[in-house]
């Protein structure tokens, strides 16, 4: 899938330019909701991308709890609104 999203993470308000596959489950045929909570793959490595992670991990984890989300460096699955796609 081609294209990026423009996304806002729920756990520090971070905003970010992320490619659409890092987002989970993500249809870019559907209506985008600007209110909806997405999982949006994440790493404090720029060069980390899901498929990487999962060369390593058996799965990527969904890190849920926002306050150890807000505390952690760990790569996961994070919940975020998305504010634009393009592409």
């Amino acid at each position: 899938m081609t294209g990026y999203a423009f996304v806002k993470f729920t756990r520090d308000q971070l905003t970010k330019v992320v490619p659409l596959s890092f987002i989970q489950d993500f249809d870019k045929e559907s209506k985008v909701s600007t209110t909806r909570q997405y999982w949006v793959f994440w790493s404090n490595d720029d060069n980390m991308t899901p498929e990487d992670f999962l060369k390593e991990n058996d799965t990527i984890p969904k890190i849920s709890n926002e306050a150890a989300a807000a505390e952690t460096t760990d790569a996961g699955y994070y919940r975020a609104t998305i504010i634009v796609v393009t592409g």
